[in-house]
C-alpha cells in the first residue's frame, strides 16, 4: 500500500519502501520531483538528482543564484 502525506511539499512513500518527494525544501526522498520553480517550492541544498524539466531546473537555479 502507498501512503501519500503532505508535510515539506508532497511525500509518497511507496510500498516498495522509496520515498518520492515532491516540491519539498528537503531532498530527503530517493526519487525528488520539482514541478515548477516557485520559491516555496525551491530546494534548501541543491540535491544530487532532481526530475523536473529543463526550463524548471535553469529557472530554479536562477531564483537560487547558482546560475551566477
Amino acid at each position: 500500500m502507498n501512503d501519500v502525506r503532505y508535510t515539506d511539499g508532497i511525500r509518497i512513500d511507496l510500498a516498495s519502501g522509496e520515498t518520492v518527494a515532491c516540491d519539498s525544501e528537503n531532498v530527503t526522498g530517493d526519487v525528488n520531483v520539482l514541478s515548477h520553480a516557485h520559491g516555496d517550492h525551491l530546494y534548501r541544498a541543491t540535491p544530487g538528482s532532481l526530475v523536473c524539466s529543463e526550463l524548471t531546473a535553469a529557472l530554479a537555479n536562477h531564483r537560487r543564484g547558482a546560475d551566477a
